[in-house]
C-alpha cells in the first residue's frame, strides 16, 4: 500500500478484521456421516484445508457438519467461469442429506 500511495499521491488505511472462525466439523456427526455415505456411496476423506467459509460461525455454535459433494472430475475448477458440474450429483446430494437427517432423527 506504500509504494502504490507514493506512485499515485493517495493515502491508504488498511483494516484487517477479525474474519471467519475456522470450520470444526462435530466429530459425531462427521464419523455418522462417513459411515453412512460409505454404506451407499463413494466417500472421500479429503485433507484438511484452510478456507473462508461463514459456515464456520455455526460449527462454533451448534455441532455442524460440512462436507464436499462430488460432481464429477471433468467439472473443472469451482468458482471459474467454466465450471460445469454433472447435475446428476444433485440428486444424490439430496439423498444423501435425506439419509442423514433420517439417521440422525431415529437415532433421538
Amino acid at each position: 500500500a506504500a509504494s502504490a500511495d507514493r506512485r499515485y499521491g493517495t493515502r491508504t488505511a488498511v483494516d484487517i478484521g477479525r474474519g471467519y472462525p475456522c470450520v470444526v466439523n462435530d466429530p459425531a456427526l462427521a464419523s455418522l456421516a462417513r459411515s453412512l455415505a460409505a454404506e451407499q456411496w463413494q466417500a472421500v476423506d479429503l485433507p484438511l484445508r484452510t478456507t473462508a467459509e461463514d459456515f464456520g460461525f455455526y460449527t462454533h455454535r451448534y455441532p455442524s457438519l460440512f462436507y464436499r459433494l462430488g460432481v464429477g472430475a471433468a467439472s473443472g475448477k469451482p468458482h471459474t467461469s467454466t465450471f460445469s458440474p454433472d447435475e446428476k450429483a444433485i440428486t444424490t446430494g439430496i439423498a444423501f442429506m435425506q439419509a442423514l437427517a433420517l439417521k440422525l432423527l431415529n437415532e433421538k
